[in-house]
């Protein structure tokens, strides 16, 4: 999860901190924690790859 974080911290610093980058890196940092949380272990969100 560092290397997410990490990752979003450099992407926002290189776009300059512009509003639409920084509001699409935003989203997409979110996606991605609230993914790898415990939490999240075996969800299937939307039936995605859901055997029958």
């Amino acid at each position: 999860m560092s290397l997410v974080l990490c990752r979003y911290l450099i992407a926002s610093h290189t776009t300059d901190y512009q509003h639409p980058m920084l509001f699409l890196n935003t989203i997409a940092v979110t996606v991605l924690v609230v993914a790898k949380l415990p939490n999240m272990h075996k969800v299937r969100i939307f039936g995605i790859n859901a055997g029958n």
